[in-house]
């Protein structure tokens, strides 16, 4: 009986005819409520639940064939049922999943009804789609939901699915997302008015909204904060790639609320999965989508144009992934081994950084090793092995000390020029002897520490001198003190065994020690030679300076120095002067008078007629061996005031 009264209403509908637009208008509103009607009924009264899948179907294919069948009569018509049975053949697969939930009806009437407005350009048909599709998305939260809203907040992690709820959710947020970026975008000039634009772009939030439930009511637990950083991933990508800014920021605020699940529950399970814990894969899993989703979260940010080819928000996600990744080796990972990874992890952002040109993700890099150099000093070089095997504290620290090293390598090897990288490459090679130097202080028997500290300086030294790099002078001054403070302190005030021979007593350990610094000095020597240059040398050495230092200095050997007559002096004559030192700073040197020229420490001024003076040091930059551009104070040559004319030095 139903049925024949819908089919009847529905065949007077097709060929009346109608004689203006009021009439139109009330002819449509009757068509559409005349098939909802009759769902409703049969929603209500049916016996049989499960036949509503093809009850919709049967329903939506009847529609189209009206449809087609007005095709000729009714343009309106036409267009009104062929909605209104694409809208029930695609509801079909949705509502039989969720449950045959009345709330899916209503979500098909107001799409209908919004469509309906849409191609008759009618705005009451719209705005009653657009109501209703708001007050069914707020009766699902706060009715349909609720109850599972509240299980989900106070139950186990270990909660059952409710597939049907979150298969009626997503079906929510597909509208929502449909009629807020396709609908309002297809047709703008229907959506003109401040309440339907302002009421539509807000659909696109109630969506997100939908959807984030959707995805928890579907995967409860440990798996929620994956599938919300995949929904945010997802969110991201189609905001940048289709320059829908709400998308983006939707993106972002799931992102959040999966970080926040992720610290909340995932990091304190213990669970197993297949054999693997669910914590490595839950929080790895979600870490790596951060990192994925990282380069399109940019479209969030309005000014992105300014903020050159990263933003903060870039940053902030890998940011949170790499932290992550952090708390994941501090709960996943041995106590001895956590150190080792996170110097790993931050070995692989600085690589990645660098070839990025990102240096938010370098210095993640940066914390990720200071902190594997914190932690090796609370808990590696505690450790202890049994008698007759390897250490672990070698095991485990020199792979730090390693990576520390490499790490000043590859900065300077990539940013020559660049300060940042260059200082934190210094910073790491610190980092790097002072882990040796703790390594040696644990594994060496108290009286040989000062010897192996000394070895070590000597071979910062030697570094030193043969790199051209003036940090690992400084380390070996350090360690020059180190040792210096530990024969004081320990080797000199240790009194020896009865009846122990020289070869076990305090002398001979501290001789070691003071044998390996005087190894030392030839570096020592070597190295100042360029460091000389950027001090304020006197302008007189001591007898015989020259003969001792010159075989430790061979950079300051006497340099033939030849004073070239100018064309107005006659009397200076072809005159050569040996043993001016001076530092190698041009093949050619002009002195005048009344002018600065190139800087020089003098180490003599004993030859004929002193064309050459001295003036206070003055500030010059210069470039020294070790490659570095800086301002030093040295010692000027110039000619001096008087009737002697400027003069030409060449360094033969």
């Amino acid at each position: 009986m139903l049925a024949f009264y819908w089919l009847l209403f529905r065949l007077s509908y097709i060929y009346r005819r109608v004689a203006d637009a009021d009439q139109e208008r009330l002819s449509t509103a009757a068509a559409l409520l005349n098939s909802f009607g009759l769902l409703g009924l049969l929603r209500y009264q049916s016996v049989h639940p499960e036949w509503a899948f093809r009850t919709l179907l049967a329903l939506g294919a009847v529609e189209l064939g009206l449809a087609a069948l007005a095709a000729r009569r009714r343009r309106t018509a036409f267009v009104v049922l062929a909605t209104l049975g694409s809208s029930l053949l695609v509801a079909a697969v949705p509502f039989r999943y969720s449950g045959s939930d009345l709330s899916m009806l209503w979500l098909v009437a107001a799409e209908a009804f919004l469509l309906a407005g849409v191609f008759t350009r009618e705005i009451v048909f719209r705005r009653i789609g657009m109501l209703t599709l708001a007050l069914v998305s707020a009766q699902m939260v706060f009715d349909t939901g609720a109850p599972l809203l509240q299980v989900r907040l106070t139950s186990a992690a270990d909660t059952a699915p409710a597939y049907s709820t979150a298969v009626l959710f997503a079906m929510a947020a597909a509208l929502c997302y449909l009629n807020s970026h396709w609908v309002r975008m297809r047709w703008p000039d229907l959506f003109r008015q401040e309440f339907d634009s302002a009421l539509l772009a807000s659909m696109t939030y109630v969506g997100g909204l939908l959807a984030l439930l959707a995805a928890w009511f579907a995967f409860p637990g440990l798996w929620t904060a994956v599938v919300w950083a995949a929904l945010a991933l997802l969110l991201d990508v189609a905001g940048k790639e289709f320059a829908q800014t709400p998308l983006a920021v939707q993106g972002n605020l799931i992102a959040v609320a999966a970080i926040v699940r992720l610290i909340t529950l995932n990091l304190y399970s213990a669970e197993q999965w297949h054999g693997l814990s669910l914590r490595l894969v839950t929080v790895g899993t979600t870490a790596l989508m951060l990192y994925a989703a990282a380069p399109f979260a940019r479209a969030a940010d309005e000014s992105n144009d300014k903020a050159g080819p990263w933003s903060l928000l870039t940053a902030a996600y890998t940011w949170a992934a790499s932290i992550l990744l952090g708390l994941l080796v501090w709960y996943e990972v041995s106590a001895l081994n956590v150190a080792v990874f996170w110097m790993l992890l931050g070995v692989v952002l600085i690589e990645i950084g660098l070839q990025l040109n990102a240096s938010f993700l370098r210095w993640q890099g940066y914390t990720a090793l200071t902190a594997s150099f914190f932690r090796m000093f609370l808990v590696n070089l505690e450790a202890s092995g049994p008698a007759g095997q390897v250490s672990p504290r070698i095991s485990k620290v020199l792979p730090l000390a390693a990576a520390y090293y490499y790490t000043d390598w590859r900065l300077r090897r990539t940013g020559s020029k660049n300060a940042e990288l260059q200082q934190a490459g210094t910073f790491f090679t610190y980092l790097g002897t002072a882990a040796l130097a703790a390594l040696l202080y644990y594994e060496l028997q108290d009286p040989w520490v000062a010897a192996g500290w000394a070895s070590l300086a000597l071979i910062s030294i030697a570094a030193a001198y043969l790199l051209k790099r003036r940090d690992y002078l400084h380390h070996s001054f350090l360690l020059a003190l180190a040792v210096a403070f530990r024969m004081i302190g320990y080797n000199f005030f240790q009194s020896n065994a009865s009846a122990v021979s020289f070869w076990q007593s305090q002398q001979y350990y501290a001789g070691v020690a003071i044998a390996l610094l005087f190894a030392a000095l030839p570096f020592a020597f070597a190295s100042a030679t360029d460091v000389g240059c950027s001090q304020y040398l006197p302008a007189r050495q001591p007898p015989g300076a020259g003969f001792l230092l010159r075989p430790l200095y061979p950079p300051y050997n006497s340099h033939r120095i030849g004073i070239d007559p100018g064309p107005n002096d006659r009397n200076l004559g072809n005159r050569r002067v040996d043993r001016l030192s001076v530092c190698r700073l041009g093949r050619r040197a002009q002195l005048s008078p009344h002018r600065i020229g190139p800087a020089a420490g003098m180490r003599s001024q004993d030859f004929p007629r002193r064309c050459l003076g001295t003036r206070s040091p003055v500030q010059v930059h210069y470039s020294d061996r070790f490659g570095r551009c800086s301002g030093a104070r040295l010692l000027s040559l110039h000619a001096l005031q008087g009737k002697i004319p400027p003069i030409s030095v060449t360094i033969r």
